[in-house]
């Protein structure tokens, strides 16, 4: 899918991450033996160690920081794009559409407005989250989100299907728009994300009802086609957004409160929320389910934000004509 090829449809909103922090740093974790790393800080002992994790301490050595387990101590590695409009977070949804002759399709269509989601596990009357896993966790570079299926849209308008590929994180930028100042930990990184299904896995429902719908999936049936692929860019990550973009009863907004809630022996789960825009369009022959692929375009020359000191490089682009 080449960001020049019809017809599309493009989503956006916010997802959210809960992934378990305290092993991402490898002061803490041994990832070779799956053990605590020795030798232990000066003073804490194996009995106290639980007690040193969630204790905040400016005085901490660097590599400890002022919380050791990190800004997520109980996460459980849910990730999902956000499906409800009731808070500060903004629900992932179809925004619009491109036809296959080049024309935007912004309103009227019933495919614009309806949600877009990565389902986690069914096993349960209620599906639990996709799941975010690094395969090596002290890395920025090997994160994945496992998933069962994707569903755009709804049973009265829309597409489901299968997971075939899991998704790998690509394209990390390393600085954003933002300056430091603005957003913390990792908020000014940016990720491609991609994965695809094949045409003859998707359910389709009453594509008649939407020309948007309808364009996806007559592009889907043509010669060198050979299914459905979604790309999105999560970027400007916030934390410490319970209460804001959640309805979590403990609500944190920093390591120090939210270490004062550990030691009471409270299980918070602190997730983080990022932007998300995203485009569904033609998987075709030839081209990987998990990577972006096409002509590689490189920017010849960084640029220099207004808000911000330094010049920062731009992502590369695919396409092809």
């Amino acid at each position: 899918m080449s960001v020049l090829s019809l017809p599309r449809l493009y989503f956006t909103g916010e997802m959210s991450w809960n992934p378990d922090t305290t092993n991402n740093n490898s002061h803490n974790y041994n990832d070779s033996d799956n053990q605590v790393a020795t030798p232990l800080p000066t003073g804490v002992t194996y009995d106290t160690y639980q007690k040193f994790m969630m204790t905040y301490n400016p005085q901490n050595p660097e590599e400890y920081g002022e919380l050791p387990s990190g800004w997520n101590y109980f996460g459980d590695h849910a990730c999902n794009f956000v499906d409800y409009n009731d808070t500060l977070a903004k629900k992932t949804t179809i925004v619009g559409g491109t036809l296959p002759d080049g024309s935007d399709v912004t309103t009227g269509d019933p495919i614009i407005g309806k949600g877009v989601q990565i389902v986690g596990n069914i096993f349960n009357d209620k599906p639990t989250g996709c799941r975010l896993v690094d395969v090596d966790p002290y890395s920025s570079w090997s994160s994945q989100i496992f998933f069962d299926s994707l569903a755009i849209g709804d049973d009265e308008t829309g597409i489901t299907g299968p997971r075939y590929q899991r998704m790998y994180s690509y394209w990390i930028g390393q600085s954003s728009l933002a300056s430091e100042e603005e957003l913390q930990i990792a908020g000014r990184l940016s990720v491609i994300w991609q994965t695809a299904i094949a045409f003859d896995k998707l359910t389709i429902n009453n594509q008649e009802n939407s020309a948007l719908l309808a364009a996806l999936v007559e592009g889907m049936q043509q010669p060198g086609a050979q299914g459905l692929m979604i790309r999105f860019c999560t970027y400007r990550t916030l934390y410490f957004q319970n209460g804001i973009r959640n309805k979590y009863f403990y609500q944190p907004r920093n390591n120090k409160e939210l270490s004062e809630w550990y030691l009471r022996g409270k299980f918070v789960a602190n997730p983080a929320y990022s932007l998300v825009t995203g485009s569904i369009g033609i998987w075709n022959q030839g081209e990987p389910a998990t990577a972006p692929a096409g002509r590689y375009l490189v920017a010849s020359a960084p640029i220099k934000p207004p808000n911000i000191t330094q010049s920062i490089p731009l992502k590369p682009a695919l396409a092809q004509l």
